[in-house]
């Protein structure tokens, strides 16, 4: 679903999504694991998810 994504890409959809309410945080979930297997590093994944990585 995520395969083609950019780092950038990644970052918009996590702006949107914590943007929006509505939108449970778990959501991020499947994102944040894609990224970690398109092997985005640790700290690019922190930078990108500062809500999910606590």
């Amino acid at each position: 679903m995520h395969g083609d994504l950019s780092l950038p890409e990644y970052e918009q959809i996590v702006q949107v999504i914590g943007a929006n309410p509505s939108i449970p945080r778990i959501m991020l979930v499947p994102i944040l694991t894609d990224a970690v297997a398109r092997s985005f590093t640790c700290r690019e994944a922190r930078r990108i998810f500062p809500r999910v990585a606590r």
